[in-house]
């Protein structure tokens, strides 16, 4: 007992420690604005034989593996809450090479490693006569995080997602090995790759299909809101290259803002868009408007009738002149109007005092009108209460659309159930808001939030659940659990009633764990052990097992296929135990890294993509298996 006893006040100890001794690793937002709350070390190779040995010592220290490049997120979702954690930031990995664009060809390739930024990348290939194409987002965000991360432009018509542009990626995985995952829409490991959210590894360089550069055009229309809620929103965006709306509640209207591909003698227009760039003197005067509007509600009215009136002109100079564009349509090079970035005489919203919080959630793009009205609905009950919805973003807020993609974890890709079609595209309702630099930093009224009760306080479900003290106990942590303003009624209602999925850098921790719900329940991925577990997943899923030489950070995620299994009438419960008791990374376990699988006790297996019906003779299906390194939602952004 006593031995006992000084072993956990030794370990209490540890754990004390090491948490005083933690550091706060932040996300672009800077201090304040932690992506992970406590780390052990933060790391800054400079080669991948430098990211191949830090993965191999923390492996060998029990150490928890995160990896980021400009941390482009807005939540602590980075890291679960172990101290015993290491950040390798991949910044300093920016080499561009392999650059290879016959001329005359209709597409090349180069190879950028994980610290390539898109600007980065934009300014070299201009220089050659090149460009990425559609697949690209924000200039401070780099490639390798995007594509870990989910992230994708706004398109119904071309392929939206960053990982469209990826031909093969170089990942060190748990063990420190390097492996090469090429580009096979069939291969599970390349499906795992495509949303991987760091879980497979640090992914350390990427080859990328490139084009011949050419000229783009922006337009820009406002619309009367009416008129979007009732009408055909998929032919606003499916028409175009790229394309989107801005929503502004208060003075319900919209602007519709769409790009396309014009002939480069089209115009000599050479525009270049201010991204996230503002004066010092548009600052502080933003910066005291907004956080007025913590108490006073008419202050986000005003903003955001002055954001829109701004908004209505052209966020754009010329290159050539540096002067302002005054009139739509605009033209000019392909990322330059579709992303642009920093004015030279101005500096980032964030670096000037302004920041935000922000929510986004994708939802099947035939349920577009439905979700919009729905939201309406909830904007105008507060309304009638005296708490006035406005937008306290510069451009609103932003409604985008991504082109089906199919992987296992992307926010737009396929339901493989057959429950809800995801087949034509989704809607993504992205709602970014100010974050006043004073007091508690919620705004009025944020976060859109009415606590509420339970329907029927005193019976079921909360004083139902038994008649003793234990039973009543549980009974007013779920009633205090409904009182929160996690639960507030804009985000509950629509995962609630909507088959909505998450943007995997743009939530809390709360919205990750109440959407949860509505990921495809093979593909969801379940972490072990349980002090690894990301906060973003719940109990709710099922470990199958672990492999790894890493233990304190590795998972195993198996996929029912129903093909016919390899041991006879070997019995998934077996199988499972089997995977548990192994405790080194074996030759045939190395080798099935190159399979994804997820674990599922639905019984509907044969009706996934890809698998075949169970045979008549009750053979099990077969348990292909997969091991992760658990870099737990990390962010490479």
């Amino acid at each position: 007992m006593m031995a006992q006893l000084l072993r956990t006040l030794l370990a209490v100890a540890l754990a004390a420690a090491t948490t005083a001794s933690a550091l706060t690793y932040n996300t672009f937002d800077g201090e304040g604005f932690p992506a992970c709350n406590a780390v052990q070390a933060i790391h800054n190779p400079t080669s991948v034989a430098e990211v191949q040995s830090i993965v191999r010592e923390a492996g060998k220290s029990g150490q928890k593996v995160r990896a980021s490049g400009k941390a482009h997120m807005w939540y602590d979702t980075m890291c679960s809450d172990d101290a015993n954690t290491v950040i390798i930031r991949t910044e300093q990995l920016a080499a561009i090479s392999g650059f290879n664009l016959p001329e005359g060809a209709e597409q090349g390739e180069v190879t950028v490693e994980a610290g390539v930024t898109f600007f980065q990348l934009a300014d070299y290939l201009h220089e050659r006569g090149a460009t990425v194409g559609n697949t690209l987002v924000n200039w401070n965000i780099t490639l390798a995080g995007a594509v870990a991360m989910g992230a994708h432009r706004s398109s119904l018509r071309e392929d939206a997602h960053v990982v469209g542009g990826v031909l093969s990626m170089e990942i060190v995985d748990g063990s420190g090995e390097l492996r090469t995952v090429e580009r096979n829409e069939r291969d599970e490991a390349w499906l795992a790759a495509s949303t991987s959210l760091g879980l497979l590894g640090v992914i350390v360089s990427m080859r990328f299909r490139i084009y011949p550069d050419y000229k783009v055009y922006a337009m820009q229309k406002t619309l009367e809101e009416e008129a979007v809620l009732n009408g055909n929103i998929e032919s606003l965006i499916a028409p175009y290259a790229t394309a989107n709306l801005w929503w502004w509640p208060h003075l319900r209207k919209f602007h519709q803002r769409y790009y396309d591909k014009v002939p480069t003698e089209k115009s000599p227009q050479e525009a270049f868009q201010n991204t996230f760039s503002v004066t010092d003197l548009e600052a502080t005067m933003a910066k005291t408007l907004l956080d007025s509007g913590k108490i006073l509600p008419t202050s986000n009215l005003i903003a955001e009738s002055v954001f829109f009136a701004i908004w209505e002109k052209p966020n754009f100079r010329d290159k050539a002149t540096n002067q302002g564009v005054d009139s739509w349509p605009v033209y000019g090079w392909n990322y330059d109007v579709l992303i642009g970035g920093l004015y030279n005489d101005q500096k980032p919203e964030w670096e000037a005092g302004l920041h935000g919080y922000t929510m986004e959630l994708a939802f099947p793009v035939t349920m577009a009108n439905q979700m919009l009205k729905r939201v309406r609905e909830l904007w105008d009950i507060e309304g009638k209460a005296g708490r006035w919805m406005a937008s306290t973003y510069r451009s609103g807020i932003n409604i985008k659309f991504g082109k089906s993609h199919f992987d296992f974890l992307g926010q737009t890709t396929k339901d493989r159930t057959g429950e809800v079609d995801w087949s034509k595209g989704a809607i993504m309702f992205d709602f970014p808001s100010y974050w006043p630099s004073w007091g508690d930093h919620k705004r009025f009224n944020e976060p859109f939030c009415k606590c509420f009760l339970p329907r029927k306080i005193g019976s079921a479900p909360v004083l139902e659940r038994g008649r003793d003290a234990k039973g009543l106990r549980r009974g007013l942590m779920r009633l205090f659990a409904d009182l929160r303003c996690l639960d507030h009624n804009l985000v509950k209602t629509l995962i609630d009633e909507f088959p909505c999925r998450p943007h995997w850098t743009k939530n809390s921790r709360e919205v990750f764990q109440r959407a949860v719900k509505n990921l495809d329940p093979d593909v969801s991925p379940a972490l072990l052990p349980h002090h690894a577990l990301c906060p973003p997943f719940p109990r709710r899923l099922v470990v199958a097992g672990i492999l790894s030489i890493l233990p304190s950070f590795a998972l195993l995620v198996s996929l029912r296929v129903g093909i016919p299994s390899t041991n006879g009438n070997a019995s998934t419960s077996n199988a499972s135990k089997q995977f548990v008791r192994t405790s080194t990374l074996t030759a045939s376990s190395r080798a099935s890294w190159a399979r994804l699988s997820v674990f599922t006790e639905r019984k509907k297996a044969h009706s996934r993509v890809g698998a075949t019906p169970r045979s008549n003779d009750g053979t099990s299906g077969a348990w292909i298996s997969i091991i992760f390194l658990c870099f737990s939602l990390s962010r490479l952004e």
